[in-house]
């Protein structure tokens, strides 16, 4: 599997897979408004895509590198097809997050990033705490009505 920054042909894909998911049905009305949010996010954001040996585009993240309050890292979104869940690439693209997060981060030996869970996001919310997320606050509707919104934060710390 490579990780690679996302081209414009690939933006119907990562739009596709978001969209089969529950996040993305709750966050966003339609699918080509998910498209077109993704075409916007190209230019801000930092989206990549996992990809198979085949060139098969196995999942996608989202991310910005100055998110939570102008200055720490915001994960928005990791999405895997659902052909290929359960097989290690959703940890696998939150790696690369961290990475990238440490990398460029301002002195490069530790930083906070930040995610939110929809508190309908279960499973999301046990790979976050699993992988040392601390949860450090609920915000009702913060992005729609009905939805309880967890904030986790995480302290990168670089063992080098």
């Amino acid at each position: 599997m490579n990780i690679v920054k996302v081209l414009k042909a690939d933006f119907e894909e990562c739009a596709n897979i978001i969209w089969e998911t529950e996040m993305g049905k709750k966050y966003y009305p339609t699918k080509k408004y998910l498209l077109k949010e993704i075409e916007k996010g190209q230019n801000r954001d930092e989206i990549y895509v996992a990809e198979a040996d085949t060139g098969d585009i196995q999942g996608v993240i989202w991310y910005q590198l100055v998110g939570m309050f102008h200055h720490f890292p915001y994960l928005h979104i990791i999405a895997v097809k659902e052909d290929w869940q359960k097989q290690g690439i959703g940890s696998k693209l939150l790696d690369f997050f961290e990475r990238d997060a440490l990398k460029s981060g301002k002195n490069h030996i530790s930083t906070k990033v930040f995610l939110s869970v929809g508190d309908f996001n279960v499973e999301a919310e046990k790979l976050y705490s699993n992988r040392g997320y601390e949860k450090i606050c609920e915000i009702e509707g913060l992005f729609r009505k009905n939805i309880t919104e967890k904030i986790f934060i995480k302290q990168i710390i670089s063992y080098m």
